[in-house]
């Protein structure tokens, strides 16, 4: 391929003044391609940012052909309308998450924008690592109630039900968290540290990895959380199954998504 420049001055670089998503391929296939462009395409509305979304689509779809059987797509467009689209491997992740609870307000701005501004959302993974733990999990520090990760969706588990934050904190509307809505068996609710307190099981959700459970929570909350929870397992496959079904039906385009399980695999959500 071509080297690509991005002008020096553009926004998206000196300002973070742009938007972005994250695709993932399954096999040759991408999971929900349409959905991640509609969503790109409302976080720039949101912004009042104007690119050419036709070509857009078609580069990605040309990327989705020429890229590695099951990386990732990475769709990023700036402030002066350049369009860049770039294949990431990818990475490995852990089988069972564990979080940093990191106090969190968000931007009424860009509540529930995928923006290039993501220095805070870095910096908050950074001290979870930093501190022994896989990701940051973000509450409002005015309402103490639980959000989302910085680059991944958070749910837990009650009396055999399986609850998620409400789009209304804020918080991004997930693709995979949509899967899990869509499954009929997750409602949204606000989550209160007392949920995490007495909750039988917690989960992440993200492009890279799908559903997986949560193994500890450190910050306001302290505990160890079960892997095992039923409840949780079961969301999970279903999430799984769900993506598998969804691209089987849609072909290499990606229009309704992607193909076969990862078997026991598990990767880094890039998103």
């Amino acid at each position: 391929m071509a080297d690509v420049t991005v002008p020096v001055l553009d926004e998206g670089f000196t300002r973070g003044d742009g938007v972005f998503e994250v695709v993932r391929l399954y096999g040759d296939a991408p999971f929900a391609l349409e959905a991640h462009l509609n969503r790109l395409a409302a976080s720039a509305d949101a912004l009042h940012l104007t690119y050419d979304a036709p070509s857009l689509f078609d580069e990605c779809a040309r990327m989705c052909a020429l890229i590695a059987p099951g990386h990732l797509i990475r769709i990023i467009v700036t402030r002066a309308g350049t369009r860049i689209v770039l294949e990431e491997e990818r990475l490995l992740f852990p089988a069972a998450f564990s979080l940093l609870m990191v106090p969190h307000l968000v931007t009424p701005l860009l509540a529930g924008v995928k923006s290039l501004s993501y220095a805070a959302n870095m910096h908050a993974n950074r001290l979870a690592r930093e501190a022994g733990l896989d990701a940051a999990l973000f509450f409002d520090q005015r309402t103490s109630r639980v959000l989302e990760g910085p680059v991944l969706s958070f749910a837990w588990a009650s009396g055999g039900r399986i609850f998620t934050p409400p789009l209304s904190e804020g918080i991004l509307d997930g693709i995979t968290r949509r899967v899990l809505m869509e499954l009929g068996e997750c409602e949204e609710r606000a989550c209160t540290f007392q949920d995490l307190e007495q909750c039988d099981g917690a989960a992440v959700l993200g492009t890279g990895f799908e559903m997986r459970p949560a193994s500890r929570i450190r910050g306001p909350v302290n505990r160890d959380l079960p892997v095992d929870c039923a409840a949780i397992t079961s969301a999970a496959l279903g999430v799984s199954e769900a993506i598998c079904a969804a691209v089987a039906g849609g072909g290499r385009s990606g229009h309704r998504s992607s193909l076969a399980p990862v078997g026991g695999e598990f990767v880094e959500d890039s998103s």
